[in-house]
């Protein structure tokens, strides 16, 4: 390993990246002229090397090494040797793949060092190291011998000298790690010395005391398990005399309700012997009437016949009122229900004149409390001078004056108004002609006009009559129901991933295939009843492992679906196919039978199940034949039972066999299986039932989008069409025809707008002048009269507050009064509408009566037929 190149960056008089190449094999020297930088050279070698005396590089601290210290803004010295490593055999350890090897050192101002090799960050030791490994270490004593100490090398002893050939030979540093070594090992071995004495004097010590704590604590264990099963056997003990006690009771019960059995039959015994012994005294008395004994069971027969007519003929007449009341009610209801509709009507009519009447009403109010304010006004400026309303006088001068201002208004509004229409009706006359001529050259013009107005005011009406849903909500219900599904799902993919080795899955054998043929697993497709949940382990023992078997429609299905060239399966699985599967068929007396002997403790295990109807036979096979037991007596009772002879399984697991066999007792982890597709059953049914919520509210979102886009469509269509009667208009308007229209209709609407004015500037001046009048009268009086006008004043304020208070009641009470009769509105059509419904469900009534009348009358009939036929006999 040889230097090819150096590259120096900010190192010492190197301010700038110099770059050294050219490097021969066996260079020994550099030369070159004083002040060159040779000795920079040999110090950028030494710094790169990780040199650690800075004496030898001439610097007194690593700031030295920078161009200039920092001071003219390089703050950072970088210097790079390119290595030839072609030389495989003399390569550093780890470095054989490297053709060449690249380190660097950075020194930054104020900051740290830092080493790469190969661009690699490195650490000061692994530099070391790496040079170690070619036996070069720059912390040698003598790997620098500076100008100075030459003489000193020359009188070198001997051990120096050997000293000094170690180190060029690399043996001192096989010296010095071994040295290091021995230290390292002194003090691990001071440590091991801390650690023996810390086990001797406190671990040891502790751990004794445990172990004793522990031996104690296996005695104690030892005991409490044989206090356990002692009291394990005393229990046992109780339980059996318990049970042999009960025993005995059951037994003193049997002969006790044997003994009642026999006394009960005797009893009965000699009841039936008391009938017969008086059933033989009537026959005896009945023997003196013998010719008349069949007359008598005759007339027997006939009053039971009598009796017979007479309840049918009641129940007749009385379904015959009641078909009459009925029919009386629907007609009633029809009257009735044509009374409200013309109450209705009228009532509408009422409630829009009341209404219009209360408005009307409540603004002339509503203007004599605007009077009564100018009348308080008017006192307050009267008595102080001052006006209540800031800025505005209200004494009668300035009523007046205001007035009478008004009033020339009017005035000079009406004559103004009686120029104009004379100038309007000079130019209309002198126009009239021409607008007649102009108007027939403009026709087609105009009617296309009317036309394209007409589909505008269509277009119109089309866009105000839809009505666009607001979506925000839906907006806002569809991100809850996406959250809400999306955890749904999360729940069920975890269970999927619970259940994944039992669950079933295939790829379609065809493109026409099915997938609704594939009904699913078993497991999947019942459900268990929350009451019955008790029964789980049961009924998943008792179906073993036909509880993942696939139920499909037919024998193709399964074929298909078996077929490798058509479909990939994971697993084996066995297919129950609906036509072919033929399930045993348990005689009802057998299940009866085994009821009657455990009441309320045995059922069917199909019985304790819930599936689709469609699956019966495929249910039949996997539970039909099995029955569900609450304890091990009643399994054994019911299983050996000769009336029975039916396989139990326990609610434990344990099952029972007729031919004597029983297996059961520890169940595996999977004993839980059945519960967990319970739960994915259900979570995948919310699921699905939570998607079709969003899906619903997809559906009303995408319904609203489109009346949104229906409506938006439809307005573009009404502006465009807008558009198009501008256009026209502007085409019009720039006629000179229609110029001198729309100036003809121009005049006679500004006459009709002046003639309004003039009658309403004459309707204004009359009621002016009636103020003006009012008003100097009022004046005079309050200059003779102050006092007295004023009082005047207040009561009429007084006054009119007293009937405003009065009147603001009655209009509160006529308000109320509308909003009573627009509620009777509202509630005679919610009557008419149940009046609607009550008329059916009459209408259903009469007829169920006609019928039942009918079927009554025909019974009526057969009784008399046969009460004629008795009478004849």
């Amino acid at each position: 390993m040889h230097i090819e190149e150096i590259v120096l960056d900010g190192f010492k008089s190197y301010a700038t990246r110099t770059v050294i190449g050219g490097w021969d094999r066996q260079f020994n020297a550099i030369t070159g002229l004083n002040g060159s930088g040779k000795s920079n050279i040999l110090d950028a070698i030494c710094f790169v090397l990780g040199i650690s005396t800075l004496s030898h590089v001439r610097a007194t601290n690593l700031t030295d090494l920078v161009y200039k210290r920092g001071q003219a803004g390089i703050t950072k010295a970088t210097v790079s040797i390119v290595f030839n490593n072609a030389d495989k055999k003399n390569c550093p350890l780890g470095y054989v793949d490297d053709d060449k090897i690249t380190v660097a050192r950075q020194l930054i101002v104020g900051g740290k060092n830092t080493y790469l090799i190969n661009g690699v960050k490195k650490t000061q030791a692994d530099v070391a190291s790496l040079f170690h490994s070619v036996q070069l270490n720059i912390n040698n004593p003598h790997f620098i011998i500076m100008q100075g100490k030459i003489t000193k090398v020359l009188n070198m002893k001997p051990a120096e000298v050997l000293a000094m050939v170690e180190e060029a030979a690399g043996t001192r540093m096989f010296e010095d790690r071994r040295e290091k070594a021995v230290k390292v090992i002194g003090k691990k071995d001071t440590k091991m010395d801390e650690i023996q004495s810390l086990l001797q004097t406190e671990i040891q010590p502790k751990l004794s005391s445990l172990r004793d704590k522990k031996r104690d604590f296996m005695e104690y264990q030892k005991l409490e398990n044989e206090i356990s099963q002692i009291g394990n056997f005393l229990t046992a003990h109780e339980f059996w005399i318990c049970e042999k006690k009960i025993k005995e009771f059951d037994t003193a019960y049997d002969e006790m309700k044997s003994n009642l059995a026999t006394q009960e039959a005797e009893e009965q015994s000699f009841k039936h012997e008391m009938i017969h012994i008086e059933n033989m005294i009537q026959s005896l008395a009945a023997n003196k009437h013998t010719t008349d004994g069949e007359f008598h069971r005759l007339e027997a027969e006939a009053k039971e016949l009598n009796k017979d007519i007479a309840k049918l003929k009641s129940q007749i007449d009385i379904k015959s009122t009641t078909l009459i009341e009925e029919n009386a009610n629907l007609t009633a209801l029809k009257q009735s229900r044509q009374e409200n509709t013309a109450t209705l009507a009228t009532l509408s009519e009422a409630a829009l004149n009341e209404k219009s009447a209360f408005d009307a009403k409540k603004g002339e109010h509503e203007a004599r409390v605007k009077g009564l304010e100018k009348k308080k006004d008017l006192l307050q400026t009267l008595t102080t001078g001052v006006s209540a309303v800031q800025g505005h006088e209200n004494g009668y001068l300035d009523q007046l004056h205001e007035a009478q201002t008004s009033l020339s208004n009017c005035d000079s509004v009406a004559q103004q108004a009686r120029l104009k229409i004379k100038h309007f009706q000079q130019e209309l006359s002198s126009k009239e002609p021409k607008a007649k001529k102009a108007h027939e050259l403009n026709k087609s013009l105009v009617d296309s006009l009317a036309a394209k107005r007409v589909r505008a005011d269509a277009l119109k009406a089309k866009v105000d009559k839809i009505v666009v849903p607001v979506l925000d909500e839906a907006y806002e219900q569809r991100d809850v129901q996406l959250e809400k599904a999306a955890k749904l799902k999360k729940t069920v993919q975890r269970i999927e991933k619970d259940i994944s080795a039992y669950l079933f899955s295939y790829s379609n054998p065809s493109r026409s295939f099915d997938p609704s043929d594939v009904k699913g697993l078993i497991a999947e497709l019942i459900r268990i009843p929350e009451k019955n949940l008790e029964s789980v382990t049961a009924l998943e023992t008792c179906a073993g492992g036909r509880l993942f078997n696939v139920i499909v429609s037919n024998e193709v299905v399964g074929s298909h679906l078996v077929d490798k060239s058509k479909t990939k399966l994971s697993k084996r699985v066995t297919f129950i196919p609906l036509n072919k599967i033929v399930a045993n068929q348990i005689d009802t007396s057998r299940i009866r039978s085994a009821k009657e002997i455990a009441p309320g403790k045995v059922e069917l295990a199909i019985d304790l199940v819930d599936f689709e109807q469609d699956l019966v036979n495929a249910m039949k096979y996997v539970f039909g034949s099995t029955l569900i037991c609450k304890d091990t007596a009643s399994a054994k009772s019911v299983t050996f039972d000769k009336n029975v002879r039916l396989r139990s399984v326990t609610l434990d697991g344990d099952v029972y066999e007729p031919s004597g066999s029983l297996s059961g007792g520890s169940r595996g982890n999977s004993a839980n299986i059945l519960t967990q597709f319970q739960n994915y059953t259900q979570m995948r049914g919310q699921l699905n039932e939570e998607e079709k919520v969003l899906e619903k509210i997809l559906d009303g979102i995408k319904a609203g989008e489109a009346v949104r886009d229906e409506r938006d469509q439809a307005h573009a269509q009404y502006d465009l069409a807008l558009h198009e009667c501008g256009l026209l208009e502007q085409q019009i308007a720039s006629n000179g025809n229609s110029q001198v229209i729309f100036q003809l209709e121009k005049l006679k609407a500004d006459i009709c707008e002046e003639s309004k004015r003039i009658e309403e500037s004459e309707k204004s001046a009359a009621e002016l002048k009636k103020l003006c009048k009012t008003l100097e009268n009022d004046m005079k009086r309050f200059s003779t009269n102050r006092e007295e006008t004023l009082s005047s004043l207040k009561k009429e304020i007084q006054a009119e507050k007293g009937k405003l208070a009065s009147e603001a009641k009655l209009i509160q009470a006529d308000e109320l009064a509308v909003r009573t009769v627009l509620q009777e509105k509202i509630d005679l059509e919610q009557e008419l509408k149940e009046m609607d419904s009550t008329e059916a469900t009459l209408k259903d009534l009469i007829s169920s009566l006609k019928v039942e009348i009918e079927e009554l009358s025909m019974k009526h009939e057969e009784a008399l037929v046969r009460i004629l036929s008795r009478k004849l006999l």
